[in-house]
């Protein structure tokens, strides 16, 4: 009894206490479970192992005597490594690793060598029909699952949506090199929508792509379906070098024709410098449309055949030309200009202008084919009669030749410039190096040939009728 009496005054004197259902209390009088230390300040409760090298300390959970069957667990210190181990009979055989924390303070869970923070293995793929190495969630409502390498949305095993900074912030995939992969089995992918009417589609007020080659750092491309709030107008696609959408330079529009204002295609630099578009017509916005504008390369149309319209739609030759006002065809080097118009008189002339002056310089006649040159005294000066021309109209020579670039060497008949032009220098023109007569002029002289050779011949008619008077007057003198 004495015995009894001391030991139980050492316990309460030194905090250990063992209440009458065999609990043992430090610091406590009254545990609930079978050890239970309790106190003020830090508790702790040691289990130290004496090996000077290696060994093990460490705490064992059994489930005791009949439970051979359950799980045992083990809370153990070995060389450093903390390790929380389980076995079925009671740590004789079959020990199993559940988790382990290096000297690296890495925790590994189903691996003995954990490679980082915390290192997960052992578990089983996702695309084989696995639970995963790690799973967030309940398993039979949604969870986020993830193997080695892959990230799974599941709602009671089924795939579900996975989102991803779904409450903002920034977004990064492969940022330091590699590929991205989505939807590689025929899925969609859907950017600021939720509505999947293609494999990628893309929801933004502002330019929805931005492209850029990084090697200068300055060749970005903005790429955008507008609406009626953008600079540029709704209802196009357009490609901007900018991030301002009048500076698109390719603009697609939903519309069929070419009206003039919009079109299918839209080519724009500047808003009064616009090419525009359609399936079978090229406008422009108010300005005129050059080809080949800097350049002096050839332009070619319809160089197989088919015919050409200008003004008009149906053409009815290989180049058909037509206009209400103004010249219809004109042919200029630097400053000189030959206009040729059809003209509306009587019957439609083929009028030919220089320089713009009116009225015109010649006409063909539209009933008869003739040629008529400007003649009308209002518009001449220094009108002086032509000196007489019968000499040298009579030193001419007229030549029947043909010509060196005739093939079928037909013959012609004409003068030679050479020789006219000491008589008549009026009618002779030389181009580079190459003489020409203006036999309009010819013929002008010939009628003032003619004219002197009539009088010529009245005169001599005057002579005979007066020699023919003269033998037969009647001779009074003889009788």
């Amino acid at each position: 009894m004495y015995i009894k009496i001391a030991c139980l005054l050492l316990f309460l004197t030194s905090g250990l206490y063992v209440n009458g259902q065999n609990r043992v209390g430090i610091n406590t009088l009254t545990p609930v479970r079978t050890l239970e230390v309790s106190g003020i300040s830090t508790q702790l409760i040691r289990v130290h192992s004496t090996s000077a090298f290696g060994g093990e300390s460490g705490l064992e959970l059994i489930r005791g005597i009949g439970n051979d069957g359950a799980y045992d667990w083990k809370i153990q210190n070995a060389s450093g490594a903390l390790k929380i181990l389980s076995s079925e009979n009671n740590f004789n055989s079959n020990i199993n690793e559940a988790l382990r924390i290096s000297p690296l303070q890495n925790l590994g869970i189903g691996t003995s060598i954990p490679a980082s923070k915390l290192h997960i293995d052992g578990g089983t793929n996702l695309s084989f029909g696995g639970t995963g190495y790690l799973k967030l969630g309940t398993e039979s409502n949604i969870n986020l699952a993830f193997d080695n390498s892959q990230i799974q949305a599941l709602n009671d095993g089924a795939p579900s949506p996975l989102y991803i900074q779904s409450n903002g912030a920034s977004t990064f995939f492969s940022i330091n090199g590699g590929n991205t992969y989505l939807n590689t089995g025929g899925g969609k992918t859907c950017i600021g929508t939720i509505t999947d009417n293609a494999a990628l589609n893309v929801n933004d007020n502002n330019f929805q792509y931005y492209i850029q080659n990084p090697s200068d750092g300055t060749n970005g491309w903005y790429i955008g379906a507008s609406n009626d709030n953008w600079v540029a107008g709704g209802d196009q696609l357009l490609f901007s070098p900018s991030s301002s959408s009048n500076d698109a330079v390719l603009r697609l529009m939903n519309v069929t024709e070419n009206d003039g204002t919009n079109a299918p295609v839209m080519i724009h630099t500047t808003d009064d410098q616009t090419i525009l578009l359609d399936g079978n017509e090229i406008d422009t916005r108010n300005t005129p449309l050059y080809i080949n504008h800097n350049s002096d390369e050839n332009t070619l149309i319809n160089p197989t055949g088919g015919m050409v319209g200008i003004g008009t739609s149906s053409p009815q030759a290989t180049l058909h030309v037509k206009g209400s006002t103004g010249d219809i065809l004109a042919l200029q080097r630097s400053v000189y200009k030959w206009a040729i118009t059809p003209i509306e008189y009587s019957t439609q002339n083929l009028a030919f202008y220089y320089n713009d002056q009116s009225p015109p310089d010649a006409q063909i006649h539209g009933g008869t084919g003739q040629w008529m040159h400007l003649s009308d005294r209002r518009l001449k000066k220094d009108i002086k009669p032509l000196a007489p021309v019968i000499d040298k109209v009579m030193q001419l020579g007229v030549y029947s030749y043909s010509l060196k670039i005739d093939s079928s060497q037909k013959k012609n008949v004409g003068i030679i410039a050479q020789e006219a032009e000491p008589l008549f220098p009026e009618m002779v023109y030389e181009q580079e190096g190459q003489y020409g007569v203006a036999y309009g002029q010819l013929a002008v002289v010939g009628v003032k040939a003619i004219q002197e050779q009539q009088k010529l011949i009245d005169l001599l008619k005057q002579k005979i009728s007066a020699i023919k008077a003269q033998q037969i007057k009647p001779d009074t003198q003889s009788h």
